[in-house]
């Protein structure tokens, strides 16, 4: 565990030190996955209703978002 910046909590591998994780104390509270850390699209352990793109409003003009899930144009 350690909180790169105040109420960023951020969470790694104990055995090779990945980052696994990420949350935020401050609300709305949340937490980031590292999307290296998905297994064939398993739901990260929150309710799959709340999985959402962020950032949408940052992709590039040729990329199409795949899944349809809610879009959020910044995070």
């Amino acid at each position: 565990l350690f909180e790169s910046s105040p109420g960023i909590l951020r969470y790694f591998c104990r055995n090779c030190g990945c980052p696994i994780y990420c949350d935020t104390v401050k609300p709305p509270s949340s937490r980031v996955y590292t999307a290296a850390t998905l297994d064939n699209g398993a739901s990260p352990g929150h309710p799959p209703e709340r999985e959402r793109h962020i950032y949408a409003a940052s992709k590039s003009c040729w990329y199409e978002i795949g899944r349809k899930l809610p879009e959020v144009a910044e995070f």
